[in-house]
């Protein structure tokens, strides 16, 4: 496929993407959840309520929820349920005694946006969490977008979920061909880009109040021919674009790092202040992404850690979306698609519908929508970091004054 063929399908699709069966509430993965109840045992799949009363929980990856004990919280595997808005679960109730020591990295696998249909319905809408505090449909939101009319704007997934850039990808999957799910994949499989996260000062038990994880970029190991093994004993090399200056400081400081991250009954949390994802050579930055992953320890059949189920929740600047059209040409002129070009303000107006968020994490009613909330699902396996290699800069095609780089949504 071209590299401007997905523009002809932004002007030719004008607002038809819209579907108001994308507004209907799906199953998410985890279940439905299930009701409250004494004793706050488990159903399967799912985890135990804590005691005191509360609401039910979700349920596990695969079957229905825990039931909540009288009294308190009900938990699902990775989420709790806050009023109409779904979060990751809490830091562990009582500090565990720490014993830190328990270093590892792991290497996403498989990416998952949830674009594919099940039962005729995309699974967007049940990835993620609220990121803005608001369950957002249809009359309610966050900021101000860029269409002021409601049946144009996208609307929250099940219990708040923010993922419109879940929605982005499931609208136009058949031209974004360098951020579908299975492109994404088969970049991972092949050795040419993934995630990386460095998990440190962890006791290796089921809670630890406060652990240390890092975001890197795994770049390409495939140069050789080599493919991950996917055997604990990969080494990624990684780009130096995870590390401040550049990894030209000693000792090396990474960019993106959360020092207080926890795990509650294997599971990780973890907010960090950014991160960066290598979709087949476009760099996609993500702002104050929160991630959660049940971790499973090493076993005698597989003696690594891993990573069976895992979100990844953020905010992706419209900037940084608007970027990307600079990497492309319009199909008549093969111009740059610079902020002057004829076809950009019809192309920027179809992107900028998906606007949903605003861009700092402090939520501030009425503010213009500069961000799309966008969730995806991963499974890693761990590994281990090789060489630190500089990261290519991609030719710049438009100047200073009409770089999409410098527009937003928001504007």
């Amino acid at each position: 496929m071209s590299r401007f063929s997905w523009v002809l399908g932004l002007l030719s699709a004008g607002c038809s993407y819209y579907d108001r069966s994308l507004l209907d509430p799906i199953d998410p993965v985890q279940g439905q959840a299930g009701q409250a109840g004494e004793g706050g045992s488990a159903g399967d799949g799912g985890a135990a309520g804590l005691a005191g009363a509360g609401a039910a929980g979700e349920a596990g990856a695969s079957g229905t929820s825990g039931q909540a004990g009288a009294g308190g919280e009900a938990i699902g595997v990775e989420t709790q349920i806050v009023g109409c808005a779904a979060k990751p679960i809490g830091p562990p109730k009582e500090p565990p005694a720490k014993k830190d020591g328990v270093e590892f990295v792991l290497a996403v696998r498989s990416f998952d946006l949830g674009e594919k249909k099940v039962n005729g319905e995309s699974q967007f809408q049940g990835y993620g969490f609220d990121l803005d505090g608001y369950c957002s449909c249809p009359d309610d939101f966050t900021c101000k977008g860029a269409d002021s009319t409601t049946e144009s704007r996208y609307c929250d997934g099940p219990d708040g979920r923010d993922n419109a850039g879940g929605a982005l990808v499931a609208a136009y999957s058949s031209i974004l061909t360098d951020f579908r799910s299975e492109d994404l994949n088969k970049s991972t499989e092949e050795g040419r880009s993934t995630i990386l996260f460095q998990i440190r000062s962890y006791n290796g038990e089921a809670d630890d109040d406060q652990v240390e994880i890092a975001w890197l970029i795994g770049d390409d190991l495939s140069d050789d021919g080599t493919k991950p093994r996917w055997d604990g004993e990969d080494a990624w090399p990684v780009l130096d674009t995870g590390y401040v200056d550049n990894a030209q400081s000693s000792p090396l400081r990474e960019k993106y790092v959360d020092k207080n991250a926890y795990v509650r009954g294997y599971v990780l949390v973890a907010t960090i202040p950014g991160g960066e994802v290598n979709a087949n050579g476009f760099g996609v930055a993500l702002t104050a992404p929160i991630m959660v992953a049940t971790l499973q320890k090493p076993t005698e059949a597989r003696p690594f850690w891993s990573v069976d189920s895992g979100t990844v929740a953020a905010r992706w600047d419209s900037r940084d979306v608007l970027k990307l059209l600079g990497r492309y040409q319009d199909p008549l002129a093969k111009e740059p698609l610079c902020t002057d070009n004829p076809f950009y303000g019809n192309i920027k107006a179809e992107i900028c519908k998906f606007a949903d968020i605003p861009l700092g994490v402090q939520v501030q009613p009425n503010v213009p929508c500069s961000a799309l909330s966008i969730a995806l699902r991963f499974t890693a396996t761990e590994a281990k970091l090789g060489p630190i290699n500089p990261a290519e800069v991609p030719p710049q095609q438009c100047p200073p004054e009409t770089d999409p780089a410098q527009d937003s949504c928001g504007l």
